[in-house]
């Protein structure tokens, strides 16, 4: 009944550790309740494998994915079930490979290596045709860039070894009181992060970059019921119309949503769709406004291109294209430029390991917009226009921290 507890409690701490549903710095002890839980059935079970473990932390892991992804539901019932038990498998498998190696090397090095995997998991996680970046640690600190300012570094992983390491020496603390050594270990690792986060935070000087007047719109329209319904040229008349009435003469750049132009947009006839015409529009009466938003592109694609799985086939011809989930800037002088979204949602955007899967894509998350397999070719990384130069990053994309801006 103890070591249910324990499952259960840490499943509890995670998931209200988590932005916008609890506390933060439970983060830090989180994990404890279940190094301890391994650490008892390892001293009465004295092996290597145990199916008791690994339920009891696939349960804990179980309730830390429900209780912050929950959401996915709103979607479709199924692919939430899919998300849940995938990551929570996979945590489990990282968690167990630890008591794995703990059995063959003791617990000063197990626990190294508890860190070590758990690490290693999170960036393949990032990295294949699974990711899933939600749940990687590191994130827990989303509400408090203050904190966390050397993630410019080290990356939202620096973070998660941060939360691991902590853990683990308050364990060893907690569990092993003659360890004095643990004491100032663990005040170290806990306090220099903070106190070199604080230091960037309040010293970082901004003067040395130009300023630009900004409006970010933001239509609030319910994407499971509502955005992909209504008529698209109502919703970028709606769109232009609340957005003119934060736009001033000196301002620089509006930004629009995710799929914001659900126009079907035809790329090699951009300037002829209605959204793009009614932006322009906007343009001529401010011809200081840059404006960067989202959109459902397509494009024609020869019949040699290399990535089959993306490529799709017109119903009456032998034509092809591609879909994209993009972001279209328009400078207020020039040639619109398109980026196409490379970090694609696996069931939502992209069928994962397609070779093996794409024979069963039907059943893949539906979010509205483009489902399917996405294109993800581009031709460029950022959007220049005189002072404005941005990185479009969209829905899911990540840049590991390598251009972070302080106080950002």
């Amino acid at each position: 009944m103890l070591n249910l507890f324990y499952s259960i409690l840490s499943g509890l701490l995670l998931s209200f550790s988590w932005p916008e549903s609890g506390f933060f710095p439970l983060i830090f002890i989180a994990f404890i309740p279940l190094l301890n839980l391994e650490e008892s059935l390892s001293s009465v079970i004295k092996k290597k494998f145990s199916a008791s473990l690994f339920l009891y932390v696939l349960l804990s892991f179980f309730i830390f994915n429900i209780i912050t992804t929950y959401w996915i539901y709103h979607a479709t019932l199924f692919g939430a079930i899919m998300a849940f038990l995938i990551n929570s498998l996979l945590m489990t498998c990282a968690f167990y490979l630890f008591h794995v190696i703990k059995f063959y090397l003791g617990k000063r090095l197990g626990l190294l290596s508890f860190i070590l995997i758990w690490v290693s998991m999170e960036y393949i996680h990032l990295n294949w045709d699974l990711s899933w970046p939600w749940l990687t640690l590191g994130n827990v600190f989303a509400n408090f860039p203050s904190l966390i300012q050397w993630y410019e570094y080290t990356g939202v992983l620096g973070g998660s070894f941060w939360v691991l390491s902590v853990n683990v020496l308050l364990f060893r603390l907690i569990k092993y009181k003659r360890e004095k050594l643990n004491f100032f270990s663990l005040i170290f690792m806990f306090f220099t992060p903070v106190l070199i986060s604080l230091y960037m935070y309040y010293n970082f000087n901004d003067t040395q970059y130009n300023k630009i007047n900004v409006v970010i719109g933001q239509p609030n329209i319910d994407p499971y019921k509502d955005k992909f319904v209504i008529d698209p040229k109502k919703q970028i008349d709606d769109f232009i119309e609340y957005a003119s009435s934060e736009i001033k003469q000196e301002t620089q750049l509006l930004l629009g949503p995710e799929t914001m132009l659900q126009e079907s947009i035809w790329e090699n006839k951009i300037e002829s769709s209605y959204s793009i015409q009614a932006l322009r529009s906007l343009q001529n009466k401010l011809p200081n406004l840059n404006i960067l938003i989202g959109a459902s592109s397509y494009n024609i694609v020869s019949k040699n291109k290399n990535n089959k799985y993306s490529v799709r086939e017109f119903l009456n011809s032998k034509d092809l294209y591609e879909a994209y989930n993009s972001a279209i800037f328009l400078p207020d002088s020039g040639d619109i430029e398109i980026y196409h979204k490379t970090e694609l949602v696996p069931g939502v955007e992209t069928t994962p390991f397609p070779w093996l899967f794409n024979k069963v894509a039907a059943f893949s998350v539906d979010l509205g917009g483009i489902s399917g397999s996405l294109g993800d070719y581009n031709k460029l990384n950022t959007f220049k226009n005189k002072e404005l130069n941005i990185l479009p990053l969209i829905c899911y994309e990540s840049i590991y921290g390598e251009l972070a801006s302080s106080k950002f």
